[in-house]
Parts: structure tokens; sequence; C-alpha cells
């Protein structure tokens, strides 16, 4: 017993030694791993433990997180980047978008995290030890650093830290690497010459390999495409192609040398170009292929294929699911095809069928609608056209010079559909003014009863509906016809449930006879309403033609339309009375005209309409046909004299150009018929028209030229006697223009837009027409302020003399050479205020302590104008007192200021 009780005290004994020895180990073990986790944080001591700590923590840690953050911003950036495959693609995904915004502002750029996490390497892992750098890692974070700041467009910081890596470490790996980032940071910064010289010399001097070498070949193609050296761009891109490892970066290279090629007229290298594209198939991004195969195509066809060859092989794109999303560019090629072959039916077809399909790109809309728009042009269905032509005006750029031509050609159409509806309209209410009152009456019942057939149709599907049980039908749920007899067989069973579930919809917008009559329900009861937001609050076009005031229906009125549409009703009533139809046929009969008065109105308005188109037909759209068809119709009536001449002699001059033989009958019936005319003068003396042409101009730059110098009564009855002269002629535009604006220098704000009314009515349709609508519209949104208690937040004070004696120019010369010796520093101008009242304007004055002095001045009183008066006015009251002539409302408003400051 005494051996074994030693035995186990013994070995409990060892137990106990063994336990604490691995206490002692596990409390000295982790002093010892602190002690060097402590001693390896230093980066200011060169042994392996600190280094190896550092480069592991770099490399493993902050800058693995870095390298995460920045392919998540890359991602991110690249999905958003959209192809614009109408220019030159550039050979680096990513286009700089330069903005106007201050450097102040705090926009967290994708690439900040990426950034971040290089800077915190840098910071903590940097071990530079008697100026050499003992951490490999800091070259990955300092690429990483610049490129980050490279795809945050911070250019300038992004080269500095490229130029670190060179300068402090020309014996890293990725030197070659990064020498190709520094000069694609100089082309971001335009030094072109620079990248290209630094490229050369690492191309010859290094040996580059893989994609290092393909890219520093596209960053050279990108330095000569920036220096529009196309050749030399082309032959590196092909090398870049060559070397590249990447795919998608040889598919982007491939397309690029391909538009490089076809903006050189090099054909064949283009599909060279693009096939190798095509080879690379599923291991690019579908876009690339598709547009390859597109302008493959689009070679070939140039080239002298087949339409049936190109189409067949488009027409099996668009049957291709894989191409689904690209169907918008299959359409608009193979619609831009026939068009080139003159099949523009089919190529109007497949433009609309890409405008249908379309993904947002405004460029291939406008294509689509200018195309369209020319069809309809060419085939001078000028309406549709100008619709069309509205639309690509809006996907245009407004600063580009297509937008400008576009609108001009717009305006050219609308003016020409005017005119064309105001024949249309006159002529139809001239033949039936020229009609017996029974005839009249005649002409009249028959629109009425087809209107009556009409009506009597729609009551006739109403009361078909409702014999089919459509309204109890809406009205109630369905249910189904279910056998009640057990005994029934299989198959009718199987009938009737085929039948029940099978049979044509009832639904109200399902069917067309009910969808007529809840059209005409609904005009009945909320008028003509356009597809909009908000429509039943909106006035529709009708309302606003009948001047009727709109009225909003409440819920009662809503409920009770429905109720129409979906319920059970009374039977019909017709949608018009008898009485409501003779009231119609009476409001026909009394718009025909009767009075002669009424009936040479539209004459004239039916001869303006046809002279005026042929002159759009031949000046605008260079349809000289056309225009002879307009002007002839005029001939043939005859025309008024006032329209009848000058018709006859733009037609003279058409068939002259042509060579036509009936330009001699004309010109003889001109100098026979109306001798006296100043175009008959100018047939018997050619040169007449030039001289004519001439003083018109000279006289009328006399009339700019009296304007200037403030003549307005000069002006005005020169002017007068000019218009009076020239009638109605379009030449008179520009002479009324001038008058109207002498009229609002002396009349103020309410005569000139008098004056401005008067001139777009008389000349209506002309460019200065419209010019004066804009005037007014503008007057319209905006009214000038005309209260001289709105004061604005900054003025400027002027001192204003007015003048109530007849404007003498010598003793105004005199007077304006005095003040200008005396007063270098300020200027005197003279502006008419109104007949008899002249303001002479001091400007340039410092404040209104200056003007309040300036005013008091002894010069004033001894070189004073007779009757002067003196102002010290605020530049916003000047400009009111010259809008409104409200001088003796200023003088008012003087005195309440003085009150109150007293």
């Amino acid at each position: 017993m005494k051996t074994q009780s030693v035995h186990i005290e013994t070995s409990v004994s060892e137990g106990n030694h063994i336990v604490a020895f691995y206490r002692r180990l596990y409390r000295y073990g982790f002093l010892c791993f602190f002690t060097l986790l402590f001693c390896g944080c230093s980066t200011k001591k060169d042994r392996f433990i600190n280094r190896e700590w550092h480069a592991l923590n770099s490399k493993f840690n902050v800058v693995f997180n870095g390298e995460m953050a920045f392919q998540q911003a890359w991602d991110g950036l690249q999905d958003g980047y959209q192809e614009n495959f109408w220019e030159p693609l550039p050979i680096e995904r990513f286009t700089p978008k330069y903005t106007n915004q201050p450097a102040s502002v705090n926009v967290q750029s994708p690439f900040a995290l990426a950034e971040q996490k290089a800077a915190k390497a840098i910071a903590k892992h940097d071990m530079v030890i008697k100026g050499e750098e003992k951490n490999d890692q800091m070259v990955a974070a300092y690429a990483l650093l610049g490129r980050a700041r490279y795809y945050d467009q911070r250019f300038v910081p992004a080269l500095e830290a490229f130029n670190y890596i060179i300068r402090r470490y020309p014996a890293s790996n990725k030197l070659n690497e990064v020498r190709v980032w520094k000069e694609k940071t100089n082309l971001r910064l335009g030094n072109e010459a620079i990248a290209l010289e630094n490229i050369n010399r690492l191309l010859k001097y290094r040996k580059l390999k893989g994609q290092i070498l393909a890219d520093a070949y596209a960053t050279r193609a990108q330095a000569h495409l920036d220096l529009q050296q196309i050749d030399s761009a082309s032959w590196d891109l092909k090398r870049a192609q060559a070397f590249s490892k990447k795919p998608l970066k040889k598919a982007r290279y491939g397309y690029l040398l391909g538009q490089l090629y076809q903006a050189q007229q090099k054909e064949d290298s283009a599909l060279w170009a693009y096939e190798k594209v095509v080879s690379l198939n599923r291991r690019i991004s579908p876009i690339f292929l598709v547009q390859s195969k597109l302008q493959i195509l689009f070679l070939k066809a140039k080239a002298g294929n087949t339409d049936k060859e190109a189409i067949g092989a488009l027409t099996n794109m668009e049957d291709n699911w894989e191409y689904e999303s690209f169907l918008d560019r299959i359409y608009f090629e193979k619609s831009q095809l026939l068009k080139a072959r003159n099949r523009d039916s089919l190529a109007v077809v497949y433009a609309n069928k890409s405008l249908r399909a379309t993904r947002q790109d405004a460029k291939r809309n406008a294509e689509n609608y200018r195309l369209i728009a020319e069809v309809n042009f060419n085939q001078d269905r000028f309406e549709t056209a100008g619709f069309y032509y509205d639309s690509l005006s809006q996907n245009l750029s407004e600063s580009s010079i297509d937008y400008y031509r576009t609108v001009k050609k717009l305006s050219g159409i609308e003016d020409l559909v005017y005119y064309e509806k105001q024949i249309r309209d006159s002529d139809s209410l001239l033949k039936l003014a020229t009609l017996s009152p029974v005839d009249q009456k005649a002409f009249v019942q028959n629109i009425i009863n087809t209107a009556k057939r009409k009506d009597s149709l729609l009551q006739l599907d109403y009361l078909s509906q409702q014999n089919n049980g459509l309204e109890s039908g809406l009205a109630r749920p369905y249910k189904s016809n279910k056998n009640t007899n057990n005994s029934a067989s299989n198959s009718n069973t199987t009938n009737s449930a085929t039948k029940d579930m099978g049979r044509p919809s009832i639904f109200y917008f399902y069917n067309a006879t009910s969808l007529s009559r809840g059209k005409q329900v609904f005009e009945q009861q909320w008028g003509d309403r356009g597809l909009a937001d908000n429509w039943r609050w909106i006035i529709s076009p009708k309302t606003m033609a009948a001047n009727t005031a709109p009225q909003v229906p409440d819920k009662g009125s809503l409920d009770k339309a429905n109720k129409g549409l979906l319920t059970e009703t009374s039977a019909p009533k017709p949608l018009k009375t008898a009485e409501e139809w003779a009231a119609l046929e009476a409001t026909y009969l009394d718009g025909i005209p009767k009075e002669n008065q009424a009936i040479d109105a539209l004459n004239t308005l039916w001869e303006e309409g046809n002279y005026q188109s042929g002159k759009l037909y031949l000046d605008f759209f260079k349809r000289p046909d056309l225009a002879a068809d307009r002007w002839g119709t005029l001939v043939d009536k005859p025309a008024t004299p006032k329209i009848l001449v000058p018709t006859l002699y733009a037609l003279y001059m058409l068939y002259s150009e042509a060579g036509n033989i009936n330009a001699a009958v004309l010109r003889d019936r001109i100098i026979r018929n109306h001798p006296d005319s100043d175009y008959a003068k100018v047939l018997l003396n050619p040169s007449l028209g030039t001289q004519k042409e001439a003083e018109f101009n000279t006289r009328y730059t006399d009339l700019l030229a009296s304007f200037e110098t403030q003549d307005f009564s000069k002006v005005l009855q020169e002017s007068t006697q000019w218009l009076s002269e020239l009638l109605e002629d379009p030449k008179g535009a520009p002479i009324a223009l001038v008058q109207a604006n002498t009229i609002g220098r002396l009349y103020g704000l309410s005569a000139y837009k008098s004056a401005l009314k008067d001139l777009q009515e008389k000349y209506s349709k002309t460019p200065v027409a419209i010019q004066a609508q804009n005037s007014l519209d503008h007057f319209e949104a905006a009214p000038p302020n005309a209260r001289f208690d709105q004061l604005p937040k900054a003025d400027r004070h002027y001192v204003a003399l007015l003048h109530e004696s007849p404007y003498d120019s010598l003793a105004w010369t005199t007077y304006q050479k005095d003040f200008e010796s005396l007063f270098p520093t300020l200027s005197l101008s003279r502006e008419v205020f109104s007949p008899g009242k002249t303001f002479y304007v001091i400007t340039k004055i410092k404040d209104k302590a200056a003007a309040l002095g300036l005013a008091k001045h002894p010069y004033f009183k001894t070189k004073a104008l007779k009757n002067q008066e003196i102002f010290v006015v605020l530049g916003s009251h000047y400009k009111i007192l010259q809008l409104y002539k409200n001088i003796a409302g200023y003088r008012k408003y003087l005195m309440e200021s003085l009150d109150t400051d007293q």
C-alpha cells in the first residue's frame, strides 16, 4: 500500500510539473509573440521580420482591399459606359467628363476608397531606410494610387504617383507597365508630343511582352489619333490587336481599325478588320459582334452585292433570338439599305420598326426620322413630312448646323401647309357660294343625312349589344352553365366547358362595337380629350374653340358616365334630336358666304394662297413644276390685277429659265395688258430692275440712319409714305418694323405692342412678322416692371436733364464738347423721350452722393440748356420712364419719397 501511495504521489507531482510547464510556456509564448509583433511593426528597422511583416500586411490586407475597391469601381464605370458607334471609338473605354463644378464641391468618387487604401498602405507600411525602399509592395500601392486618381480624372496627381515609382523604384518589374500608364496620363493632359516621344523610346529600348506590349502600341495609337496621324494610328492599332491577350480589347481595337480604314476609303481593309472582330465570336460583347456584322453587310452592299444577299442576311439576324436586344440597329441598317436601292415604302416600314425598337439612341432616332421625312417630302406629302422633320429637330443638338437647316426646312413646310389649307378652305366656300340657295340646301342636307345614317348605325349597334345581353353580362359576374343531369355524357360536359371557356370575350375593350359606343358616350360626357395626365381638368381644343367656360365634372357625373357604359340602362336616346339636326343644318347654311364683301375676301385669300405657295415651291422646295401649276391656276382664272401681274412675271421668269416657248407669250401679255406696271417697265428696260433694287436699298439705309440719329419725326414721315406706295408688298415688312420701333421710342411700350400687332397681321408669315410675334410673346410672358417702388438689389445712378426745346444739332454738339472737357471721367448721351422732349443722360457716376453733388454743380446753371429739368435717377427708374413715358408718375413718386424721408 505504501509503495502504491508513493507511486500515486509521484504521478501527481509529475502532472503538476507538466501543467506548470505549459502554463509558463503559454505565458512566455504570448510575451514573445507580442514582443516580436512590436518589433516587427517598426518601419525604421531593416530586419527580416520587419520587412516580411509589412510586406505581408500590405499585400494581403490594405493593398488587397484597395484592389478590390478599385475593381468594383472599374466595373461600375464600365457598366455605365455607352458606346457611340457613330464616331470613332476611343481606344480606352473611358471618356473623361469635364464639368464646371468647383473643386471644393464634395462629391464622393467611386475610386475614392481605392485611393484611400493605397494612401493608407503607403502611410503605414512604407519602409524607406537610408534612401532605399525595403517594402517591395509599395510599387503596387503607388500604382494603385495613380490608377485610382487617373480614373477619378485627377490626372496631375496621377502623373505624380507614376513619376514617383519611376524615380524611386528603377529595378521594379512593374516599371514598364507604370511607364505606359504615365504616357496615358500625359495624353489626358494634352501632352501628345511628350507622350509620343516617351512611348517610342519605351518600345525601342525596352523588351515589352504580352498585354503590356499591346497597351504600349494602343497608347501610341491614341497619341497618333490625337495628332490626326491616321495612317500611323492604324499601324499601331493593328499591332495592339495582334499582341493583346484580352478578347474585349482585341474587339475594340479591331472595330476602331475598321472605322479608321473606312475614313480613309480603304473598304477592303475595313472589311478585313470587321471580319477579325466577328471571328472572336462569343468571346466578345454582343454589341461589337452585331455592329461588326452590320458593317460587313454595309461594305459588301456598297461594293455591289445583290440586294437579295444583303437583305437576306439582315432578315436572318432579325430572326435570331440572340440579337433581339439589337433589333433597332438591324432595322435601321435594313431601312438604309432599302432607301439606297430606291425601295422607299419598305425603307419607311423598317425605319418605323427601328423607332419602335429603339434603345434611346438620339442619333439613330434622328436618322430614322430624317429618312421618313425625306421620303414623304420627295413624294410631295409635305404635311406628313413636316411632322417627321419636327420629330427630327427634337433629336438634334440645338447648336448644330443640322438643327438649323431642319428648323428652316420645317418653317417652310409649315408655311406651305398654311397656304395649302387656306386654298382648300377658301376654294370650298367659294364653290358653295356660287351654288343656288336650293343647291346649297341640298348639299348641306346630304351632309346631314350622312351624319344621321352614321348615328342610326350606332344606335342599332347599341341595341344589338343589349339584345345579346352585353350590358347584363358586364353588370353581373360570369356564371358557368353546369350540366344538372348526372347521366349526361362526358362529351356534352366537355363541349359545354369548352364553349364557356372559349367563347368570344364580352369585356368592354375587346368588343369593337361596344368600344365605338363607349367613345361616343365618353365624348358626350367629357368632350374631345387628349391622352394626358389630369385629362379631366384640361380644357379640350373644341371647348376652347367654342369659347365656352370649362365645367369640372364631379364624382357624381363620373359615376353616371361609368354606369352608362357598364350597367343596364333604359332605352338609349338618339345622339341628336330633330331640333338639334335642324339647328346644325341652319348653322352650316349660315356659314356659306352670301355678301359680295365676304366672297371677295375669300377670293383674295384663295389668290394669295396660290401665289405664296407657288413661291414656296420654287424658292424653298426647288419644285418649279408645282410652282407653275399653282401660278397657272391664277393665270387661267384669271386673278385680280393685284395678284395677276406679279404671277405673270414670276411665271415668265420660270419659263425663261426652263426655255419654255410660253415665256414670250407671257412677256407680250404683261407689256400689252399692263403697260403701267413696274413689271412691264422692267421687261422693256431690264436694267431698271437692278436700278430699282439699288434705290430701295439706298432708301432703306437712309431710313435706318435717321433712326440711329434719333430723327424720329423724319422716320415716321418717310416710312408712312413709303408703306403707302408699297401697299401690302412683303418688301414693306422691314420698313414697318423700323416704324414700329420708332413709335415705341416716342410713345412707349403700349404703342409699340400695338404697332407690332399691326405689322404681324399685315405681313403675316414673313420673317419680320415672326420676329414681331416673338417679341409680343416675350412681353406677354414677362411684362416689364412698371412700378418705381420695386427696386433691384444693385442699381446705378444717373443724372438726367429733361430738355423740352426742339432738337438743335449744333447746340447739342457744342454742349457735349464743353461737358466732356470739364468732366472727362463722365459720359453724356442724348435720348429722345417723347415728341418735343429729350433726355440728356450723364452716366459713369460712382454713387448716389456723387450724383447729388453733380446735380448741384454750378455748370448746370451757367451752361444750362433751355427749359431743362434735372433729375438724379436710378437706372431701373430711367428704364421705366422710357418704357411707359410716365414722367408725371415719377414726379409724384419723388415727392412721396421726400415726404417719407422727412
